[in-house]
Parts: C-alpha cells; sequence; structure tokens
C-alpha cells in the first residue's frame, strides 16, 4: 500500500501540528495517474478530478500514465499501478472515496 504520510511537527508553546483536542495531524499524500507533462508541472487524475501537480521533488522521471503519491500539489514518489490501485481500493473501502459505482469515473 502506497500512503504518503507525514506528521507535523509539534512545537512547545504553540498550536502548529496539532490538533484542537492536543493530537498529531497527519498528512496524507494520494495516489494520481499522469496524463499530461509540460515541464516541471504535469496535470495528474483521480476519478475523473484533474490537478495540476508540481514534479520539481520527485525522486524519479514519470512519463504520461505513470502513477504518483500527491502531497500539497507535489508529486512526491512514483509507484507502480497496481500498488497505486490496491491503495486507492482501500481508500474506497474505508469510505474516503466513492466507489466506482458511485461515480461515473471510478478508479481504473
Amino acid at each position: 500500500m502506497a500512503l504518503g504520510l507525514g506528521w507535523k511537527p509539534i512545537i512547545p508553546g504553540s498550536s502548529r501540528g496539532t490538533t484542537e483536542n492536543g493530537g498529531c495531524k497527519v498528512c496524507l499524500g494520494i495516489p494520481m495517474q499522469i496524463r499530461k507533462i509540460d515541464g516541471n508541472r504535469a496535470t495528474a487524475v483521480l476519478s475523473g478530478t484533474r490537478q495540476l501537480i508540481y514534479l520539481d521533488i520527485l525522486d524519479s522521471e514519470i512519463q504520461i500514465g505513470d502513477y504518483v503519491i500527491v502531497h500539497a500539489g507535489f508529486a512526491i514518489h512514483r509507484i507502480d499501478e497496481k500498488e497505486a490501485k490496491e491503495t486507492l481500493n482501500l481508500f474506497m473501502e474505508a469510505g474516503v472515496f466513492p466507489s466506482p459505482s458511485e461515480t461515473d469515473h471510478g478508479v481504473h
């Protein structure tokens, strides 16, 4: 499973990096498929939703059709198609994303 998880630091004396009840915030990276590449930018798609993402910090070369983990508008890691689809299916099972029967596009 490919989850791009990141923990925000807790800074003593500030609310940065904590939730209202004092717990840590977790950042989640989402697998998306590359549909277009233009220099350091790309168009990525998930269930029919297109997003402009940046490739500046990506750890490997990508091509159209590849899957990447996207966090905060940046592709941070390339993953294979099987791993991307397994992760997206787990998100659907958890109710994070609608299932293919609930959307026109689903996970292909």
